[in-house]
C-alpha cells in the first residue's frame, strides 16, 4: 500500500530529525487584527489553595478573518462538549494545573504562561493516578519528557483567552499534551506550544490516542511541533475557531478516527522552502473527516490534503491561498474527496515545476453529486456558504450490532464479525473460512472496537478496550473452522487494551504459504486475563502467541506449528500458565521470555530466557542473538 511508504517515510524522517518551524506569532490578517498566540507575560502569583470558581464564557464572535461566518457555534458542526464537570477550578500554576487534572473538573486557567517542564513532578511520579511523565528522546539522550493524561474523562481546561495562556514544552521530542483514552475532553481560549527555538524535533501539539467526544475551540497551536493535532483511532473530534501554525510536518493528521471535524480555523504559516510539510491535512484510515470553512494561507508543503484509504472526507467552503505546493494540491488513493463552495487563489508551485491539481493515482476529487471535478473546475470554483445537510456527520460503514450484556451471538462473515465486536458477549463462528480480508472496509476504517493497522503488505485486525469477549467456533472441531489473514506482515488477531478475552476451538494462521514475514496469529499488548484453549495457531506468522505489558494469561490444550521464528513470545508479562500445548514445526525458538514472571509450563516454573521443547519439556538452550 501507498499508506504503508508514507508512514514509513513519515517515521524516517522523525528519525532523521526533521526540520521544525518556527515558533513565531501566527500571521495577522489584514482582514481580522487578531492578536498573535505568543507565549504570554508570566504566571501571576500562586494563590494559597486553588478556588472555586465561574468558567470564563465563550466569545460570542469568531476568531476567524471571515465576517460573514457560515458556521456558528449553534451549527450541527460545533456540538459543545457540556461542561459536565463536578468540580471548578482556578489555577495559577504549573503544578496547581497538574494536581487538579482529574474526571469530572473544569479547570479555569489564570493569564500567564504554564512552562510544563518547570513541575515539581517533573520526570517523576506524579501521584495523580490520571497523569504520567513519559521519557523522550531529546538531543542524544532520553532525559526529556512528556505529559500523558490518561482516562480524565470529561475534563476541561479553560484559559483566559488565546493569547493570555500558554502551555508550553520545552523538549522538541515531546508532544505538548498527550491525551490517551479521555471522553468528553474540552479545551478552549489558550494556546499551545515548544518554548525552543527553530531547530530540529519530532514531537507536535496535541497528541491523541483513543479519545472521543473531544472539542478544541479557540486554541492557538503552534511550533517547533511536527504536527498541530494528531490523532489515532478516535471518534467526534471538533477542532473549532482555531489557528494551527509553524508546525513542519502537518497541521492535522488523522489515522483510524470516525466523525472528525475542523471548522472556522486558520492554517498558516507551516513549513518553509527548505522543509515544507508532507501535507497541511492527512486522513489515513479514517472516516468522515470535515473540514469547513476554514483560511489555509501562506504554507510551504507538498500537499494540501492526503486522503488515503479514508472514506466521506469533505473539503466545504474554505479558503485556500497564497500558499507553496511542492508536489500536488491533493492527494487521494482509494476514495474522493468531496470538494464544494471553496476558493483557490494565488497557490503556486516553485519555479519550473507545473501547477498539479491531483497525483498520478488519477482519482479526482467530487462534487456533492458524486461527479468528479477536473482541474479547471476547481480552479475556477468560488466560494460560498455550504449547503448545511452536508454538515452532519458522516454514518459509519459498519455499524456496531447490538447485543445483550452476556448474550451470545453467531456469525458468518467478516463483516458480521466486526459489526459483533463488543464488550461482555460470545461470537460464535459458524464458518470454515473467516477470512478477514474480505470485509468490506477491510484495511479502510475501524469501527466501534476495533482498527485496522496498516502494515508493509496489508492490514491487521486490532481489537482494542473490549472487556469480557469470547470468541468460539460452532463446531467442536478446531480445524472445522480457520480464522485467516492474507497480509505476512500482520497479525493475525490483535488485542490492545482488552481485559476478560476467551478464545477457544478455532484454527488461525495466514492464508499465505511460508516464507518472510513479520506477522504473528495471536497478539496480546496492555492486555490482562486472557485464556486460549483448544486452538490450532499455524504459519506463516513468525509466531504463535506475542504479549507484551500482559497479565494472567492461561493457555491450554493448543497447538503452535508451522511458525518461523517460534512458538510463543512473552516480553514483559506475568502469572503465565501453560498446559497440555505442543509446539512444533517451527524454525527459532519454541519459547523465548523476556522481564517476565510468574510462567508455568505444566506446573514447572521457567525462569527468563529462551527455551527449545524436547518432547512436551522445555529445555534452555543459549541464545546468540
Amino acid at each position: 500500500m501507498k499508506t504503508s511508504a508514507k508512514l514509513i517515510a513519515v517515521l524516517l524522517a522523525v528519525l532523521l530529525l526533521s526540520a521544525c518551524g518556527t515558533a513565531a506569532p501566527a500571521l495577522q490578517s489584514a482582514e481580522a487584527a487578531e492578536p498573535a498566540a505568543t507565549p504570554a507575560p508570566e504566571a501571576a502569583a500562586p494563590a494559597d489553595t486553588p478556588v472555586p470558581a465561574e468558567l470564563p464564557a465563550e466569545p460570542v464572535e469568531s476568531s476567524t478573518p471571515d465576517a460573514e461566518n457560515p458556521l456558528s457555534l449553534n451549527s450541527p458542526l460545533s456540538s459543545l462538549n457540556s461542561d459536565n464537570a463536578s468540580a471548578v477550578v482556578t489555577v495559577n500554576t504549573v503544578d496547581e494545573l497538574l494536581d487538579a487534572i482529574a474526571p469530572d473538573t473544569a479547570i479555569s486557567l489564570a493569564a500567564g504562561t504554564y512552562d510544563l517542564s518547570t513541575a515539581s513532578s517533573y520526570g517523576r511520579s506524579t501521584g495523580n493516578p490520571c497523569l504520567r511523565w513519559e521519557p523522550v528522546y531529546d538531543d542524544n539522550r532520553y532525559e526529556s519528557y512528556e505529559l500523558v493524561i490518561t482516562g480524565a474523562d470529561n475534563l476541561t481546561l479553560r484559559g483566559a483567552g488565546m493569547d493570555s495562556v500558554t502551555i508550553a514544552a520545552v523538549p522538541r521530542y515531546a508532544n505538548v499534551l498527550h491525551f490517551v483514552n479521555c471522553k468528553g475532553l474540552t479545551l478552549s481560549q489558550l494556546t499551545a506550544g515548544h518554548t525552543e527555538q527553530p531547530g530540529w524535533c519530532a514531537g507536535g501539539v496535541f497528541l491523541l490516542d483513543d479519545c472521543r467526544d473531544v472539542d478544541f475551540s479557540f486554541c492557538g497551536m503552534f511550533g517547533c511541533g511536527t504536527v498541530g493535532v494528531q490523532a489515532n483511532r478516535c471518534r467526534d473530534l471538533a477542532v473549532r475557531s482555531s489557528r494551527i501554525y509553524d508546525c513542519s510536518q502537518y497541521a492535522v493528521y488523522l489515522d483510524s478516527c470516525r466523525n472528525i471535524r475542523l471548522a472556522d480555523c486558520e492554517i498558516c504559516e507551516n513549513g518553509s522552502t527548505e522543509e515544507p510539510v508532507f501535507s497541511l491535512l492527512a486522513a489515513n484510515t479514517s472516516d468522515g473527516f470535515l473540514i469547513a470553512d476554514c483560511r489555509i494561507h501562506d504554507n510551504t508543503a507538498r500537499m494540501l490534503l492526503d486522503n488515503s484509504y479514508s472514506r466521506s472526507t469533505r473539503f466545504l467552503s474554505n479558503r485556500v491561498e497564497s500558499n507553496l505546493f511542492f508536489d500536488q494540491v491533493f492527494d487521494l488513493e482509494q476514495y474522493a474527496a468531496e470538494v464544494d463552495a471553496c476558493s483557490f487563489s494565488e497557490n503556486r508551485f516553485p519555479d519550473g515545476v507545473p501547477f498539479a491539481w491531483y497525483c498520478e493515482t488519477g482519482l479526482y476529487a467530487c462534487s456533492p453529486d458524486g461527479s468528479s471535478l477536473s482541474p479547471y473546475e476547481l480552479k475556477t470554483m468560488t466560494w460560498h456558504r455550504a449547503d448545511p445537510s452536508l454538515l452532519e456527520p458522516a454514518e459509519p460503514s459498519v455499524p456496531l450490532l447490538e447485543v445483550p450484556a452476556g448474550g451470545e451471538v453467531t456469525v458468518f462473515t467478516a463483516d458480521e464479525f466486526l459489526a459483533a465486536l463488543g464488550p461482555d458477549r460470545t461470537i460464535v463462528l459458524d464458518t470454515d473460512l473467516l477470512d478477514l480480508s474480505a470485509a468490506s472496509d477491510y484495511g479502510v476504517l475501524g469501527g466501534e472496537y476495533y482498527f485496522w493497522r496498516d502494515w508493509y503488505d496489508g492490514p491487521e485486525l486490532v481489537i482494542q478496550n473490549v472487556q469480557n469477549l469470547s470468541i468460539r467456533a460452532a463446531s467442536d472441531d478446531p480445524a472445522s473452522c480457520t480464522v485467516a489473514a492474507v497480509p505476512r506482515y500482520a497479525n493475525v488477531l490483535a488485542f490492545l487494551d482488552c481485559s476478560g478475552i476467551r478464545i477457544s476451538g478455532l484454527t488461525a494462521g495466514h492464508t499465505q504459504g511460508q516464507g518472510a514475514c513479520t506477522g504473528g496469529v495471536l497478539s496480546f499488548e496492555s492486555c490482562n486475563d486472557i485464556e486460549i484453549a483448544f486452538c490450532r495457531l499455524y504459519g506463516c506468522g513468525i509466531l504463535g502467541i506475542e504479549t507484551s505489558y500482559c497479565s494472567n494469561l492461561r493457555v491450554s490444550d493448543c497447538e503452535i506449528y508451522d511458525c518461523s521464528q517460534g512458538g510463543v513470545r512473552l516480553y514483559l508479562t506475568e502469572s503465565v500458565s501453560f498446559r497440555g500445548c505442543s509446539i512444533h514445526g517451527i524454525s527459532g525458538t519454541a519459547i523465548i521470555l523476556t522481564d517476565c514472571s510468574g510462567i508455568l509450563w505444566d506446573g514447572a516454573e521457567l525462569s527468563n530466557g529462551w527455551y527449545d521443547l524436547e518432547g512436551s519439556t522445555p529445555v534452555p538452550v543459549n541464545a546468540w542473538w
